[in-house]
């Protein structure tokens, strides 16, 4: 298509505008291209060329609509903090994370002009679920959120009218009928302020309601029964470093979500009181950080026959350690447990740990008023994590590997006073960090490094007990290098070189 001759086009738009053509002057046109080679181009161009293609004509305008409704994954991020403009979204159809990072503008979706109070309107975020009606992952991660929901108050604002935030994930749970996982991490604005109450005052008081008991569901009223579930195909919901839920709002939300599998509340003030309404699906439950949970609200789930397959536990911090036990004891199906800064004022000289399927225990920052013995028989444990906050407690007197012929990675730094015991081969320990393990000796590190030989990572950093035996420990460390010539590593202060031509750190600039 050609302009006209002489003529320079008008407010500096393309020649090829409508009213702008030269009928006579024209060449003949072209045939459009088949939708179906449209989308295939426009999807290799990626998201950041959709907006753009869409005002072009109607035939890319529908050509891109059916690219945004093969999005699955969406992740909104605002990495800058409270720069609106550093605001990054990630789509993909298939959640790879090497997607290539769009700016928000790119897709004049996210974004309005006069947008003041948040990184992303509400209305805007809308309209990009408008788009993507697809979508199975969705999550916003330290974005402000401005606006007000744009929905009709339902039966889950009149019975929980202090949950902003419930009243958000209702929303998108309806809005995306698809969705499986949800994720809000670090979240605020205006769009998570409570609304008003309603005009008739017939709201119940936020004060009556957080503080219900096991029964605050007794006597709903009508229209609450009138939305049976939230969502029928969500899977993980994500509630984490923020304003969490109270009690009845998590409790009414939990009850409505009955294929449920991943709940995470770490590092919120979620009122955990809601754990009786967990549904049997449940497989994953993380509440680390929340220190309001108490062992009254843990015990029950634990010794529920309704949640015995629960694989991923995550106990609050400061749990007693007990409760760590029973649910190694309770949980036959269980992988991976977290209990970070358990105490014990129990004076069990051991503490044994034994279960068929663990595979990742945490239990750093022990707080132990009593010498205590570790013992593990776990044979398919892949990584323990045991190590102590520095300076402040000295942690286990002994750790003994009866049974761990699957362990890869060993932290037990900072425990001043552990020995460290291996009664099996360690074939696949490729990490064992040991600084500040002041008492372990030149010959348990000798007995590791024989058990274990692909080890990658060592380090024994204020490992004092080392420098008691320095023939032993060069015999040791020497050992260690054959094994792994790639071996990164860090020596103890005083044994720099142990007669061996190597600087006292793999991390050195000079090291070959």
């Amino acid at each position: 298509v050609h302009a006209r001759p002489g003529r320079a086009p008008p407010g500096g738009q393309p020649p090829f505008i409508a009213g702008e053509m030269d009928e006579e002057a024209s060449s003949p046109s072209v045939p459009p291209l088949p939708h179906d080679v449209l989308v295939h181009v426009l999807s290799a161009a990626g998201p950041g060329a959709w907006s753009p293609a869409s005002e072009v004509c109607v035939s890319w305008c529908a050509a891109a609509r059916a690219c945004w409704t093969t999005i699955t994954h969406i992740v909104v991020e605002s990495p800058g903090g409270s720069d609106g403009d550093s605001v990054r979204a990630h789509v993909s159809t298939h959640g790879d994370s090497t997607d290539p990072v769009v700016t928000a503008e790119a897709f004049l979706v996210l974004r309005s002009g006069t947008n003041t109070e948040g990184d992303v309107d509400v209305a805007d975020l809308e309209r990009l679920l408008d788009l993507t009606p697809h979508v199975r992952a969705l999550c916003l991660s330290g974005v402000r959120l401005g606006g007000a929901l744009a929905c009709e108050r339902g039966p889950e604002l009149e019975l929980h009218p202090s949950d902003a935030l419930l009243a958000l994930v209702v929303h998108i749970a309806r809005r995306c009928t698809r969705l499986r996982a949800l994720a809000l991490r670090q979240c605020s604005g205006s769009a998570l302020v409570p609304p008003p109450p309603l005009d008739d005052g017939s709201s119940a008081p936020a004060e009556q309601l957080n503080s219900a008991g096991a029964d605050d569901e007794a006597d709903v009223t009508a229209s609450d029964l009138t939305l049976a579930t939230v969502s029928e195909t969500l899977w993980e919901l994500q509630l984490c470093h923020m304003d969490g839920l109270s009690r009845a709002g998590a409790r009414w939300l939990l009850r409505r979500c009955p294929a449920l599998r991943a709940l995470d509340v770490s590092w919120s003030d979620t009122d955990l009181g809601c754990l009786d309404a967990l549904p049997p699906s449940i497989e994953s439950l993380d509440c680390a950080g929340c220190f309001a949970l108490g062992e009254p609200e843990v015990r029950p789930l634990i010794a529920s026959a309704a949640h015995a397959g629960l694989v991923h536990l995550s106990l609050p911090t400061g749990m007693p350690l007990a409760v760590a036990l029973d649910a190694c004891r309770a949980l036959p199906r269980l992988r991976v447990l977290t209990c970070v800064g358990a105490y014990s004022d129990r004076g069990a000289p051991v503490l044994d740990i034994a279960h068929a399927e663990l595979r990742t225990l945490n239990l750093s920052a022990l707080l132990l008023n009593h010498a205590c013995r570790l013992e593990m028989r776990c044979p398919k444990i892949v990584s323990l994590d045991v190590h102590q906050d520095p300076f402040v407690f000295e942690g286990l007197a002994a750790i003994v590997l009866f049974d761990a012929q699957h362990l890869e990675a060993l932290d037990v730094r900072w425990n001043a006073r552990a020995a460290l015991l291996a009664g099996c081969a360690l074939p696949g320990l490729h990490t064992l960090l040991l600084e500040g393990c002041t008492s372990f000796s030149a010959a348990a590190l000798y007995a590791i490094v024989q058990r274990a030989p692909c080890l990658a990572q060592l380090e024994m950093g204020e490992c004092d007990g080392l420098r008691a035996e320095p023939a032993l420990f060069a015999l040791a460390f020497a050992h260690a290098l054959r094994a792994s010539p790639g071996l990164r590593y860090t020596l103890p202060s005083g044994v720099q070189g142990v007669g061996l031509e190597v600087p006292p750190s793999s991390l050195d600039a000079s090291f070959p």
